[in-house]
């Protein structure tokens, strides 16, 4: 008995090290790269990962203001479920660069289209991350790649 109870704590250490050793991995700053090179053009998105917290800044530059900037913020979690680590985002709120709050989608008269993170993506797994690359797989057959700043 001893032994299996000894086997469950080791099998826990382990798995809440791996899933805190891939949360910092996380950590910092990633540029998105689309599926499409115009949308590449489109679209300049950073997304910045810091302890527990993401912020989504968004520059569509085909506009003549390229300060007109739309930011997403959310609360993020990483978890280790045996097979695969995966990825939550909650709490999610989308303002323009002036500070006016959209709605959670940011799909607003004036940002639409620009928010990533919507109901449909906001759970997955990661499907890669180096110190390049990261790669999230959304529930939804989504995939973000993103490129390390």
């Amino acid at each position: 008995m001893r032994k299996i109870l000894f086997l469950i704590v080791a099998v826990t250490a382990v798995a809440t090290a791996c899933t805190k050793a891939k949360e910092n991995s996380i950590e910092g700053t990633w540029l998105r790269a689309y599926p499409s090179v115009d949308e590449n053009k489109r679209y300049h998105q950073e997304w910045k990962f810091k302890g527990g917290n993401l912020t989504i800044e968004t520059t569509d530059t085909t506009r003549a203001d390229k300060t007109a900037k739309t930011y997403q913020t959310a609360s993020y979690r990483i978890s280790f479920d045996g097979i695969y680590y995966k990825y939550s985002f909650s709490n999610l709120t989308c303002t323009d660069v002036n500070g006016n709050l959209n709605d959670s989608t940011g799909y607003s008269s004036d940002t639409k289209g620009t928010s990533p993170i919507y109901s449909d993506n906001k759970e997955g797994k990661i499907a890669q991350i180096n110190s390049d690359v990261l790669r999230l797989a959304a529930k939804n057959s989504e995939f973000f790649e993103f490129k390390k700043q």
